[in-house]
């Protein structure tokens, strides 16, 4: 007879809703620890042999002592350290030698990565060197050789000046012939690679503790290179490591409504890494759906409008559709279940918030691979310029912090809490940061302009659009501006075709209003970024200074 899982001790806590117990599966890949039940996960969190995703968030008094056990993983896909006590000797100490795909420290007081200057997160970056993932932003070869440097490469003194003072305080020194944890850990706890345990080089004491390897590592992590000439290269493979981790999660999140959610297998991976994600091509014959920086670009503006309230899910969905099915090979659909994963219910569109952020996330990481060179200077300037990447990656912070306040960093797929969070998260912004994110509005206004799923669908929306449209040039334009009122105009004839009749009006008419309104839309979405530009052009020093 099958013996039961083991289960740790149920904990009774209170919670506004009165008195619960709740028990704690020890095969769980993901464990949310609770104030009052996080003593008793740490002191059996060896006991968790398959965990990969570990939240001790909102842990306010949380036992720095007991996080010593965590060590003995080799890797965790998320470790959310959000509003803790952790500070940077214990985060050295424990997860040094730990792989940490993910980590997060939103509100932590003695860490401030997230909250603090640049050089709050460059001192961790410095500091755990196996760190992928910091507060919701990938880690580029670029940023670690900026810290790894002492910060030789940051534009502001006073940075670099900080920066030295926090490594001088609170750097833990590296052991003689340190090598990650990147460097394989075999199944027998040695290390392998450059540098062993018990080697005349290395002060690292050998351990006698086999280091634990969850079901999630193993699948995705055993076969990962660890040894590469360039710093691209690593990047690289940690995005395909993460691509997967995200599929798997994904096909999780929609797993009751999908009949076949590993329609997703593959897909992330494929737009990131540039490949097709039909398979079954001729060999020597391209891939009708490969996918390049277009792809990414296309898909970080629809996931960042997602978490917008200003554009709608529909019309999102149905430009995704337009973009992605268009020239899609109808012979090779699945039997049952979705036929595409760009088809509504498997779309990005329609993820859970945490993974629609952590697709975005990889996004931008690659995008920002594909705009800078470790041997020379490109010569075409990316779609997305340095400056809306950097804006993509604020976003995305503030989303993050957002989300304990509204969801508690619960993996929600309400529209309704992503629409709070979202809110939430431009209030918190800086007005220098919302005007920036205002310019990414206007690039997505211009990109749902291509919808080409029904123009009785795309005029029903229309009001929409030119209200985004309007709240975006109130941000960026002085009041009285022309084109504020070339808004309000375009918002008032779409308003008007609304209201005399959609449902009853000919399909001729509408796609003639319908060409009319995408035409007017991006016209001004190009005269008001023409304007923004010169504005930039006239603040920037000149060529002499």
């Amino acid at each position: 007879m099958a013996s039961k899982p083991h289960l740790i001790p149920r904990v009774a806590y209170t919670s506004d809703t009165g008195s619960k117990r709740r028990s704690v599966d020890i095969q769980s890949e993901q464990v949310e620890a609770h104030p009052s039940d996080v003593r008793s996960i740490l002191n059996s969190a060896t006991a968790f042999k398959n965990l990969w995703s570990l939240s001790l968030a909102n842990c306010h008094a949380l036992p720095l002592q007991l996080l010593s056990g965590l060590s003995e993983f080799v890797a965790f896909g998320l470790l959310d350290l959000s509003y803790t006590p952790i500070n940077f000797k214990t985060l050295q100490r424990t997860f040094r030698h730990v792989r940490l795909l993910s980590l997060r420290c939103i509100g932590c007081p003695r860490i401030e990565s997230a909250e603090g200057g640049p050089e709050r997160r460059g001192f961790t970056v410095l500091c755990l060197p196996d760190m992928w993932m910091l507060d919701g932003v990938f880690i580029t070869w670029d940023e670690r050789k900026t810290w790894r440097a002492n910060g030789s490469g940051v534009a502001s003194g006073d940075v670099r000046t900080r920066f030295l003072d926090l490594a001088d305080r609170e750097l833990m020194p590296f052991t003689s012939g340190f090598a990650t944890s990147e460097a394989k850990t075999p199944r027998d706890g040695s290390r392998s690679g450059r540098s062993r345990p018990g080697d005349p080089a290395s002060t690292e004491a050998p351990t006698a503790v086999q280091r634990i390897w969850s079901r999630r590592a193993s699948a995705l992590l055993e076969n990962v290179p660890y040894e590469f000439e360039m710093g691209v290269e690593q990047d690289m493979a940690r995005l395909r490591v993460l691509a997967r981790n995200l599929e798997l999660d994904a096909a999780v999140g929609f797993a009751g409504t999908v009949k076949n959610p590993g329609i997703v297998d593959g897909t992330v991976t494929a737009v990131l890494m540039g490949e097709a994600s039909v398979r079954g091509q001729g060999e020597g014959q391209r891939p009708k759906d490969a996918h390049g920086i277009g792809s990414r670009t296309i898909l970080a503006l629809i996931l960042l409008g997602s978490l917008a309230s200003q554009f709608k899910q529909a019309a999102l969905q149905r430009t995704v559709e337009t973009i992605f099915i268009l020239s899609w090979d109808v012979g090779t659909r699945l039997s049952g279940g979705v036929d595409h994963w760009a088809r509504a219910a498997a779309s990005p569109v329609h993820w859970r918030l945490n993974d629609r952020m952590m697709y975005l996330a990889l996004l931008i990481g690659k995008l920002t691979l594909d705009s800078i060179s470790e041997t020379s200077v490109r010569d075409r300037p990316p779609l997305l310029p340095p400056d809306k990447l950097r804006t993509f990656c604020n976003v995305l912070q503030y989303t993050l912090k957002a989300s304990y306040a509204i969801t508690n960093n619960q993996p929600s797929k309400s529209q309704a809490d992503v629409h709070k969070v979202a809110a939430l998260a431009t209030s918190l912004m800086p007005e220098a940061h919302a005007v920036k994110l205002s310019e990414l509005h206007l690039d997505i206004l211009q990109l749902l302009c291509l919808d080409d799923q029904g123009a009785r669908e795309f005029c029903s929306g229309a009001p929409d659009l030119c209200a985004a449209l309007s709240e975006s040039l109130d941000v960026l334009l002085p009041a009285g501006h022309a084109l504020r009122a070339e808004a309000r105009s375009i918002a008032a004839d779409a308003a008007l075709r609304r209201d005399v009749g959609v449902e009853t009006a000919t399909a001729l008419s509408l796609e003639a209003h319908a060409l009319q309104l995408k035409f007017r839309l991006c016209s001004t979405v190009e005269k008001a970024a023409a304007i923004l530009e010169r504005s930039t052009d006239d603040l920037a020093p000149s060529a002499i200074c």
